[in-house]
C-alpha cells in the first residue's frame, strides 16, 4: 500500500490526504465575478500508526530522514496510485513498551508535503 523509494512501508492505520492550491491569486473582475490563477495542487499526507515495532519505526524514519526529499507511491483519493516527492514536515512517536530488546512504539504520525 505504502511505498517510499522504491520499499514496502508498513501500512498506515489512518491516512489523510489534503489537495491544497498553491501559488493562488483571486480577485473580482470587472462583471462581479471571481477569477483565479493557481499555480498547482499538491497533495498533504498525514499518516498514523497505531503500533509499530521498534524495526518498523526505524525503517520508516530512516526512509523519510534519507534525503529531504524521497518519492513515495500511496493511495490516491482521485482513484488509483500517486508517485510523488515528498518531504516530512513532522514526525512523532510515543513509546508503547520498552522490556528488553521488545520495544513498541504507538500513535506514530507523520506529515509529508509535496514538493
Amino acid at each position: 500500500m505504502l511505498t517510499i523509494n522504491g520499499a514496502e512501508m508498513p501500512s498506515p492505520s489512518e491516512m489523510t490526504v489534503t489537495l491544497e492550491d498553491r501559488g493562488e491569486t483571486s480577485a473580482i473582475n470587472a462583471l462581479g465575478q471571481r477569477v483565479a490563477d493557481r499555480m498547482a495542487v499538491k497533495r498533504v499526507v498525514h499518516l498514523t500508526w497505531a503500533l509499530l515495532t521498534g524495526g518498523e519505526l526505524a525503517k520508516l524514519v530512516s526512509a523519510v530522514n534519507a534525503g529531504v526529499f524521497f518519492t513515495a507511491a500511496l493511495p490516491d483519493p482521485a482513484g488509483g496510485t500517486f508517485s510523488g516527492v515528498f518531504r516530512a514536515e513532522e514526525r512523532s512517536a510515543q513509546l508503547h513498551r520498552a522490556d528488553g530488546a521488545l520495544i513498541q512504539w504507538k500513535n506514530v504520525t507523520m506529515q509529508w508535503e509535496e514538493r
